[in-house]
């Protein structure tokens, strides 16, 4: 997940943005890098320059569905940033779309798998436990289907390792 906190020198609601999108990423047990991007620094991507401040993107997408301009202003919140909520609804759009093959929720607190095409099985997952079966799952997905083998094998380690 590629995340972008855009904003420009003297932004009274940055450090707002910038608290929200942390308290996000740890409500949903994230750890990626964020890169900020001051939009009025000439090293500043094009791209970058015509985003209000604060704007959170993540994998390209605004957290509250704007769009770029063509001057640099601020953007007004209710509350002045994103809230925690809107930034951790645009992190669930973005790991439904990155969901692989099988795994058919992903609200990280019960998750339905598809075992063959016959049958489904319930299993209860953190959300780190959860991108842990995605990543296992995306690792194995060279072709259109996942061996149910790969999906079982890696919910008895995460079982496992959960016992410990």
């Amino acid at each position: 997940m590629n995340i972008q906190l855009l904003h420009f020198s003297g932004c009274p609601n940055v450090d707002g943005a910038r608290m929200a999108l942390r308290d996000a990423l740890a409500a949903e047990e994230l750890d990626v890098p964020i890169e900020e991007i001051d939009v009025e620094d000439p090293a500043a991507p094009p791209w970058a320059r015509g985003w209000g401040s604060p704007t959170i993107l993540i994998d390209g997408e605004d957290v509250a569905g704007g769009r770029p301009s063509s001057s640099c202003a601020c953007r007004l919140y209710a509350g002045g940033a994103p809230s925690v909520e809107i930034i951790r609804a645009r992190i669930a759009t973005e790991r439904a779309k990155a969901m692989p093959a099988g795994v058919t929720s992903s609200d990280g607190a019960m998750g339905t798998i598809a075992v063959n095409d016959e049958r489904e099985v319930d299993v209860e997952l953190s959300p780190s436990e959860l991108a842990e079966l995605e990543d296992a799952i995306a690792e194995a997905d060279r072709s259109e289907s996942v061996s149910s083998a790969v999906v079982l094998a890696e919910l008895d380690r995460i079982a496992m390792a959960a016992r410990r």
